[in-house]
């Protein structure tokens, strides 16, 4: 900012902005669903934004343990997905990724990562 005050006549002002180059935007993109037991399951809403409707065409897991549902499916520019990790019997931390493939043109599939730590009781 440049005032007309004597000097020091510049203020620097610092400025923090999110900037999305996707159309789609995924809140949250990273989910932890913290620690677990072997075969607990837990659930976390997932939201999807445009500015224009699109279709959800896919959702796919990289991990079998993950999966994800559409609520309401058609064309909206306002979609929400369930997204379900069921722990697996393996102690130890868990990564997988949610993609979410859209009818965009041009638009490469939104990508959700996961977290968890799967701990076995005493």
């Amino acid at each position: 900012m440049i005032t007309n005050d004597t000097p020091p006549q510049s203020i620097p002002i610092s400025v923090v902005a999110n900037v999305q180059s996707a159309a789609v935007a995924v809140s949250p993109s990273i989910i932890n669903f913290g620690p677990l037991k072997p075969g607990q399951s837990v659930s976390k809403a997932v939201r999807l934004r445009s500015a224009s409707p699109f279709s959800i065409t896919r959702l796919s897991g990289s991990e079998p343990a993950l999966e994800a549902a559409e609520e309401n499916t058609g064309s909206a520019s306002d979609h929400t997905i369930n997204v379900t990790f069921k722990a697996p019997d393996t102690s130890g931390p868990f990564h997988a990724v949610l993609k979410v493939e859209s009818d965009m043109k041009d638009e490469p599939p939104a990508q959700i990562k996961t977290f968890a730590t799967i701990v076995t009781s005493p």
